[in-house]
């Protein structure tokens, strides 16, 4: 066990153990279960789950959710039924060859470079988790295939992969909203997004407010520290 850690997300509500070394959850699976606002009896999806951080996030604020958690990794996938409550399944397989399971909410943080591009992390775990040997288009492709009718979609995902992204979920996808996530107010660049889509809309892209993780001293914004810290919800305009 000295190559795992148990780490407290939430301000405690999670308790999460994942490798010391490894691939290792940080704010983007946090930020994502937060854009989602579940309803009574829907089911969740997360593909390419690791050790289950927005599957818990989740729980945390609804705790009658249930869901499905997908990771082909074999020490994530055995870490994440460590990790997870009742009602939170994990199945240990690659996303491209397990049978899809249609829920109302599926969501994914899909790797951000491409095998090919990027710099590689020397720890095979993390490079698995940063690159793909799949297009982020194949990616998107199989996620939509485990949205039920009328459903929503969620990403986190590199600013580079936006127009990709946009092209890959349209035209059976729309309402499309996009969230910038700036790391710092004192920074202009924009690192991240969320992107969220619903199944079968024409109701026209919408592009959010960013939303500012820390200040220009370095400091959580009132804003990030209710998200991380205190388990609020990120307001996004309703997928309609």
């Amino acid at each position: 066990m000295e190559s795992i850690t148990c780490d407290a997300f939430l301000g405690g509500r999670v308790l999460i153990h994942q490798p010391k070394k490894g691939y290792r959850a940080g704010q983007d699976p946090v930020l994502l279960a937060a854009a989602v606002v579940l309803r009574p009896g829907e089911r969740f999806v997360d593909l390419g789950c690791g050790v289950g951080t927005v599957g818990l996030c989740l729980q945390a604020r609804f705790q009658q959710a249930m869901g499905v958690g997908v990771e082909s990794d074999p020490e994530l996938a055995a870490l994440a039924r460590i990790n997870v409550s009742a009602g939170f399944d994990i199945i240990e397989s690659d996303i491209f060859k397990v049978e899809p399971k249609p829920a109302p909410v599926v969501l994914s943080n899909p790797p951000f470079f491409q095998i090919g591009t990027g710099r590689l992390p020397a720890n095979d775990q993390r490079r698995a988790g940063r690159h793909s040997n799949q297009k982020l288009s194949a990616w998107i492709d199989r996620a939509k295939a485990w949205v039920s009718p009328r459903g929503r979609i969620g990403f986190v995902l590199s600013t580079a992969q936006l127009t990709e992204a946009l092209i890959a979920l349209s035209p059976d996808f729309g309402c499309i909203t996009v969230m910038p996530l700036v790391g710092s107010s004192g920074k202009a660049t924009v690192p991240r997004v969320l992107v969220f889509a619903r199944q079968g809309s024409r109701s026209p892209f919408q592009l959010t407010p960013p939303f500012v993780i820390r200040d220009e001293e370095g400091a959580l914004t009132q804003q990030a520290r209710k998200v991380l810290n205190e388990g609020a919800t990120i307001r996004l305009p309703t997928l309609k």
